[in-house]
């Protein structure tokens, strides 16, 4: 159902034309098997990069064994700049004991906890958007409307992203193809 022909100049992947799981040769470009629905692409599908989150455990765990350096993992620069400051003037003013080490690396497991929790709230489109149109074109074998009002409401939701234009070339070519089939009395 989906037409070997779309645009993806602007995606990174490549796609393999034999699916790995059943054999099938599919067209070039598009990014799930016509027979199986196995992603097709050279990287994570996009369900996989969805569950790609920081662990909250691992997070607090550097937090707390490394401090300040800790945070890192969370790409959480400025939160570490302050801590490393903050622990460089105790030690300037011969304050630095043990209990200020320990209750640093208390601060820098909690500080890691809250930004994770941060991090799993905020909504990401991009990510949203990918999934959806996977789901899409998964739902094409089996219930053409419904993918297509998946179709529609990724390109209204998500109209200025790769998945958005993606979108908008499937609905097109299943419109297209709905126009062209023949009706059966």
């Amino acid at each position: 159902m989906t037409d070997p022909s779309f645009d993806f100049e602007d995606m990174e992947q490549t796609f393999s034309e034999a699916c790995n799981y059943c054999g099938r040769k599919n067209p070039e470009k598009i990014q799930n098997c016509s027979g199986c629905g196995q992603w097709l692409g050279n990287g994570p599908s996009p369900a996989e990069i969805a569950a790609r989150r920081k662990s909250k455990t691992i997070a607090v765990i550097l937090a707390f064994i490394f401090g300040p350096l800790g945070l890192i993992y969370l790409w959480a620069w400025w939160p570490m700049v302050v801590m490393i400051i903050a622990q460089l003037v105790l030690y300037c003013l011969k304050a630095s004991t043990l209990w200020v080490l320990l209750i640093s690396r208390i601060i820098c497991a909690t500080w890691a906890y809250q930004i994770v929790v941060k991090m799993d709230q905020t909504p990401n489109p991009r990510r949203e958007a990918e999934i959806m149109l996977d789901q899409a074109i998964q739902l094409e074998r089996t219930d053409l409307s419904q993918a297509i009002k998946v179709y529609e409401d990724i390109v209204e939701n998500h109209p200025n992203t790769r998945s958005g234009k993606a979108a908008a070339q499937c609905l097109e070519t299943l419109k297209r193809s709905a126009t062209t089939q023949p009706r059966n009395p």
